[in-house]
């Protein structure tokens, strides 16, 4: 599959998040952890009047429900695996076919492996969306250390940030070799940069 790709540096001297028509594009933040996913996705979100639609949110709130999808997936959170592709396919498909997603969205945390990818383009499709734009953030491993460590979070241990790199390096190529619009930005200044980079990146489309 040809892929079409789009390299963003440098400042854009006066940019901002102001509030703009999404036209109902699909946008996707891919990016190890501690890349920016979240912090960008939700500027995005704002900026366009679009949901973000978050993986990490909604695993958390599949907890608080009773269905045999909820519990499946509470089970191997707590034994330490990785989510598989079933379980996180079914909330996020659910959760992009509420009627507040209709004008677009902007994804954080999910396509992490080429079957997510390649069910999240088919939903798109029976659902009459354009080609998902994907912002890929891109970070040094060492740089990921040094601000996951930063963090300080309870589960941003050395071994857990190790294996967390892993997962997402295993999978990294793959999963964006599955989508035709990929933006590649360099994730490594600070957040002002960053978001200015997206948004000429996206100005340019």
């Amino acid at each position: 599959m040809n892929r079409r790709s789009f390299v963003a540096a440098g400042v854009f001297a006066g940019c901002a998040w102001a509030q703009k028509p999404a036209g109902r594009r699909v946008l996707i933040l891919l990016g190890p952890p501690g890349a920016g996913k979240t912090r960008h996705a939700k500027a995005l979100s704002s900026r366009y009047s679009v949901p973000e639609v978050s993986a990490a949110d909604l695993l958390k709130k599949s907890h608080g429900s009773k269905s045999d999808l909820s519990k499946a997936l509470k089970s191997q959170l707590e034994g330490g695996a990785l989510v598989n592709d079933e379980g996180i396919n079914q909330l996020v498909l659910a959760r992009i076919s509420k009627g507040d997603c209709h004008n677009g969205f902007v994804v954080d945390g999910y396509p992490a492996t080429p079957g997510q990818a390649e069910f999240l383009e088919a939903q798109l499709k029976d659902l009459t969306f354009p080609e998902p734009v994907v912002i890929h953030l891109q970070i040094s491993d060492k740089l990921v250390e040094e601000r996951l460590r930063r963090r300080g979070r309870a589960d941003d241990k050395p071994a857990n940030i190790e294996r967390r790199l892993a997962d997402y390096r295993r999978e990294e190529a793959a999963v964006l070799a599955s989508f035709k619009q990929v933006i590649r930005i360099d994730a490594s200044g600070d957040e002002k940069t960053v978001s200015a980079a997206i948004l000429q990146a996206l100005d340019r489309q």
